[in-house]
């Protein structure tokens, strides 16, 4: 079959049911696939967690298979996943302590059924009970954390599930709320990674940029619609991208036994409703018969039997093609929203770093050097004592995604 290419979708009329249907019923579907293609950490990530304290408690919120919590644990890190599949969470509470960074999670069927050791002790999906990860299903807008709970937060490739403006606003504030809000540092730090609509020119997503002419970068940079330029198309950032499952090794259609097949007008009749309502493999077509027409005439009663044959087999079935909801962000809105969400939240927003980018949005490696603040965060802003404030300490696009990192303290 062609390769499904992804679709432009509309404004959901209901948002908790159509992503219901296009996210959380898709994802609950095709967790043990999914997590078999979504294994290696992205370095971008790696180089967050490991640039934090030792012993530090951190929320990976929307964490899917659990990928990023073997390197949590190897940089010394205490992590906790939230996800709304339990399909996927059945798959990360396999990478608990003792994993490799780069192992591949368990796929949430047959690896996850509980066994013994040789030492005796129950183990599930290849990991001792002890070692497992802690894992709580939970949505991206449910505030389930108290408050100054977390010393970091991630949350990857997850809020561009989310159908609305609102509703991703919503998710990054329950990302900020249960942080802690140092005076000194080190301050708590979360990281959000996101699909952008500029598309780089080796991305294999044919999607945004990918799909066509776009508005240039300078143009309006939140998701609210905007004029498009003379010469270009529409932008399109609500996407439905298929995901192709493909049948299980050695799997097939059901057999269908071959009905024995009457010969003469009797025959006829006896045939056609046997083949009523179902799809039959025969040795000869149903309108043919085993005897001659004289036979029929002087002997009408009379009828013969063909003798069963071995049943074949049906071709296997065609691949499932699910599709899942994405918004992909352009330049700008990230960030846009990270300061609304904290604004609203009562955060003071301290000046931020300019975009890390390369021109031409070519695949940019951008490392987290340098963005650090040094001392407190407000000794070059007037201080207002107790106030809680929101920095972003970096922006950038990576490999056809946006990522921003930012820290909350209080003054």
């Amino acid at each position: 079959m062609p390769k499904p290419i992804p679709q432009p979708v509309a404004p959901f009329v209901n948002p908790d049911v159509e992503e219901e249907r296009n996210v959380h019923e898709v994802y609950e579907a095709i967790a043990p696939h999914f997590s078999q293609t979504r294994f290696k950490p992205w370095p971008l990530i790696s180089a967050f967690l490991s640039s934090l304290p030792k012993n530090a408690l951190g929320l990976d919120t929307g964490g899917g298979n659990g990928k990023y919590l073997p390197v949590a644990h190897s940089n010394g890190l205490e992590m906790i996943e939230t996800d709304r599949s339990s399909g996927l969470l059945k798959c990360a509470r396999g990478m608990g302590w003792g994993s490799s960074p780069d192992s591949t999670p368990v796929n949430g069927t047959d690896s996850q059924k509980q066994d013994t050791g040789s030492d005796g002790e129950d183990k599930e999906g290849g990991q001792k009970k002890e070692n497992l990860a802690e894992c709580v299903r939970g949505d991206l807008c449910g505030d389930i954390w108290r408050q100054g709970t977390f010393d970091f937060a991630i949350s990857i490739a997850a809020i561009h599930h989310l159908s609305t403006n609102e509703r991703r606003r919503h998710a990054v504030k329950t990302i900020m709320k249960p942080l802690k809000l140092n005076k000194k540092g080190p301050y708590s730090r979360f990281m959000i990674y996101v699909w952008a609509y500029e598309q780089g020119e080796a991305s294999k997503r044919k999607m945004g940029s990918a799909a066509g002419s776009s508005l240039p970068l300078d143009s309006a940079s939140n998701s609210e619609p905007t004029e498009a330029v003379e010469g270009a198309k529409e932008r399109v950032q609500d996407v439905l991208v298929p995901w192709v499952l493909a049948p299980k090794k050695g799997e097939t259609s059901k057999k269908v036994k071959k009905p024995r097949v009457r010969a003469g007008r009797e025959g006829k009749q006896g045939n056609k409703g046997a083949l009523a309502g179902q799809e039959v493999a025969t040795s000869q077509p149903p309108s043919e018969s085993t005897t001659s027409p004289s036979e029929t005439t002087d002997k009408p009663s009379q009828t013969s039997t063909i003798p069963e044959t071995p049943t074949s087999p049906t071709p296997a079935p065609e691949p499932q093609v699910f599709h899942r909801y994405y918004h992909l962000f352009v330049q700008g809105e990230l960030q846009t929203l990270v300061e609304s969400a904290a604004r609203e939240e009562g955060y003071e927003i301290v000046p931020s770093v300019p975009y890390l980018t390369t021109e031409g949005m070519e695949a940019a490696q951008v490392g987290l050097e340098g963005l650090a603040i040094d001392g407190d965060a407000g000794e070059k802003e007037e201080r207002k004592e107790g106030k809680k404030w929101m920095k972003v300490r970096g922006v950038g696009w990576e490999m056809d995604n946006w990522w921003l990192e930012g820290e909350v303290g209080v003054w």
